[in-house]
Parts: C-alpha cells; structure tokens; sequence
C-alpha cells in the first residue's frame, strides 16, 4: 500500500514518537473493544437478562445522541461566552494533539500516519472484542475490567518518554505561521 507521496505507509513509523503514539493507542483502544465485550458479559452474568444486556448496549450510545442537542441547551441556559470558551478549551486540546501528529512524522510521512492510525482504529475493532472473549475464558469480566485500565497506563508511560524537541517543533511551527501572517 502506497500513500499519495508514493511513500510506502509505513514511512511514519521511522519516527520513534510516532510508534510511540501508536503503541500506545493501540494498546488502548484495544482495551476499549475489550472492555465492550466484558461490560457485556458482566451484565448478563449479573443479570441473567439479554433484556438487560441490549439496555446496556443502548445506553452505552445515549451520551453520543444527547451530547449535540445538549450544547445548544448550554448556550442558552449559560453565559454563551462562557459556553465558548469551554468548548474553545476542549477544542484547543484537541487541536494540539492534531498538531503533534505532523510534527512527530513531518509533512512528507503524514499521508502515511494517518494511513497507520486507521490501520490501527480498525485493528482495535476487531482484536480488541476477540482479546476480550478470551480474557473472559481465562478470567471474569472483573479480569478483563483490569486488563482495559492497564492498557491506559501504556498511554501514561509513553507519553514522557517523547522527545522535548516535539513540543519545541509545534511552538515554532506556530511561530513561523504568526510571522509569515503579518
């Protein structure tokens, strides 16, 4: 598989933050589809019900239909500026994470990052839900609820473990950006 640069994609993953941020979100997001069978599991074990199981299902996905309508809720039951700002807040942390990405590859190996992190997001639905029913074979859901929280701390641990010079790259980058606007 090529990118659009001809580079193959793999190319991103020459750089050591780059396999380190996808180390890591492999690992979690491969305990999320984990935890998704488990919770599951858990319910029914606990219940007895698949009544209860579909309910759980269903209200996994209640926060994703509320949230959208719920803004709008915020913005007129709150100082709108203050809803902005928030909402600036959340989006600016975002948005710095979607800043590392370029400067963690460069602009030549992003075609071939973003190739990667779908490689692994589409990985994760699939290993994630089988690690899960085997954990559950060895263990019970409480086992594969701690198996999930670990994988978080791979997250954790390979974080400080990014060079200095990431964040440096994104302060000049953003720099570089003021000046050439002015």
């Amino acid at each position: 598989m090529s990118t659009r640069s001809g580079r193959g994609s793999r190319a991103a993953l020459r750089h050591r933050d780059y396999r380190l941020l996808v180390a890591a979100s492999s690992v979690s997001q491969t305990g999320d589809w984990l935890y998704n069978v488990a919770l599951l599991v858990w319910v029914y074990d606990a219940t007895g019900s698949p009544g209860w199981v579909a309910f759980v299902t269903v209200a996994r996905l209640v926060p994703y239909v509320v949230v959208g309508p719920f803004g709008g809720v915020l913005a007129d039951t709150f100082d709108r500026r203050r809803v902005l700002i928030a909402s600036d807040v959340v989006r600016a942390a975002f948005m710095f994470g979607v800043a590392m990405l370029p400067e963690m590859v460069g602009e030549r190996d992003l075609a071939a990052a973003n190739a990667a992190e779908n490689v692994v997001e589409n990985l994760s639905v699939v290993i994630g839900p089988a690690l899960g029913a085997g954990l559950l074979v060895i263990g019970t859901p409480t086992f594969a609820f701690v198996f999930n929280g670990a994988t978080f701390l791979v997250s954790v641990n390979a974080a400080p473990t990014m060079t200095a010079t990431l964040l440096e790259g994104i302060a000049s980058r953003i720099g570089a950006t003021a000046s050439s606007s002015s």
